[in-house]
């Protein structure tokens, strides 16, 4: 020990790291996917928003299809975020390479 500079310390928690960046990314993920669904098949928005209607319109303007794919966005990523909040489930979905590079981070950095 005399010839090297490292010291070995202990450190007891109870994680590594909150992971709210993977939180963040499923939620992000969730909301692209709503706007992938809605360029995939744009007819069922459309269909959607002629039963309120009840079919006296044409076509729905499209300020409003793109101001309901943006409500659906934002209501999908909320919902994500929120359940993600729960840590468990946060957990579970945080890949295992991901935990192990940011354990072995920590244990380096102190």
């Amino acid at each position: 020990e005399a010839g090297t500079d490292g010291e070995i310390v202990t450190i007891v928690t109870e994680r590594s790291d909150s992971y709210h960046d993977a939180a963040l990314h499923y939620a992000i993920a969730a909301m692209l996917i709503v706007l992938a669904l809605a360029a995939i098949n744009p007819l069922a928005i459309e269909t959607w928003l002629s039963g309120f209607t009840a079919g006296w319109d044409d076509a729905p303007d499209p300020r409003l299809l793109l101001g309901v794919i943006l409500a659906a966005q934002a209501l999908v990523f909320l919902i994500v975020r929120f359940a993600l909040a729960y840590m468990p489930l946060r957990m579970a979905l945080v890949p295992k390479a991901t935990r192990a590079r940011r354990v072995r981070r920590r244990a380096i950095q102190y």
